[in-house]
């Protein structure tokens, strides 16, 4: 039977607008300590859900917590020893996905992947030792490293396909490069890692602050590359919606971007 390329194309034109990739962003929002990475969280559209490992991350947002519509989970403590943070994380995270939770919310969060990867980590070593692997002085050995590296980015892959918009904090680590003498940025995290989470991102933004500015216009997104940050925006490139520095708020850049930017009911 001859194939119906009509048919085939229209069958992948709905499927592709079927999917939540589709009407949704994912962003990496990446900064230093107290650069309003986790403030910048609550901007998004509700309702918002937060899972929090950042010990005392959602005690800049308590005022938006409390006028609704954003619903944070703490996994803020951890025993590196007796590590159980990200193993309840991943139970509960499961236990959503199974019940549906995602297709209710318009946003997820995660904040940050410094400590969500620290804590993964550490979950990943307790496995060993409990196999009956030793760790000398009780630090992760390579092949945890190289477990987690994998399993990480497995993670926030199957994040991205949730029916919700996703964004990532992450904290930013800067170098001198020995060979240009410039200083370049990078997420903290294992080298691999800081290699590959990035690219997996449509949005990759650096939290800029500007002490001087009313608190209003204080805190700003930066979308392209200036030389030590790397960071960028699939978004942006149709017809260059975004400009270099954006405020931040992330409602309004799903708004600038043509994507859909209101609360969701809860009913």
């Amino acid at each position: 039977m001859p194939l119906d390329i009509k048919a085939k194309f229209a069958d992948i034109d709905s499927a592709y607008k079927s999917s939540g990739s589709s009407t949704t962003m994912n962003g990496l929002i990446v900064g230093p300590i107290r650069s309003g990475k986790t403030v910048v969280l609550s901007t998004a559209p509700k309702p918002i859900a937060i899972d929090s490992f950042d010990p005392g991350g959602t005690k800049s947002i308590r005022p938006q917590i409390e006028t609704g519509g954003i619903y944070p989970t703490l996994y803020e403590e951890d025993d590196p020893k007796n590590p159980f943070a990200f193993y309840q994380w991943l139970l509960e995270f499961n236990k959503r996905y199974d019940e549906g939770f995602f297709d209710y919310i318009n946003t997820y969060c995660i904040d940050s992947f410094t400590y969500f990867f620290q804590g993964a980590l550490f979950y990943e070593k307790g496995l060993a030792e409990a196999a009956g692997m030793k760790r000398h002085r009780g630090l992760p050995a390579l092949d945890d490293y190289r477990l987690v590296n994998l399993n990480v980015i497995s993670i926030i892959q199957r994040i991205m396909s949730l029916p919700c918009n996703f964004f990532l904090t992450a904290h930013v680590a800067k170098e001198k490069d020995d060979m240009t003498g410039k200083y370049v940025s990078s997420i903290v995290a294992s080298p691999k890692v800081q290699e590959t989470l990035p690219a997996t991102f449509d949005e990759v933004y650096i939290m800029q602050v500007d002490p001087k500015q009313p608190v209003a216009n204080r805190y700003k997104f930066l979308t392209e590359n200036d030389g030590m940050y790397e960071c960028g925006s699939r978004l942006a490139t149709v017809e260059g919606k975004l400009d270099k520095y954006e405020p931040a708020n992330l409602r309004a850049i799903l708004k600038k971007v043509g994507l859909p930017f209101e609360d969701k009911e809860i009913t």
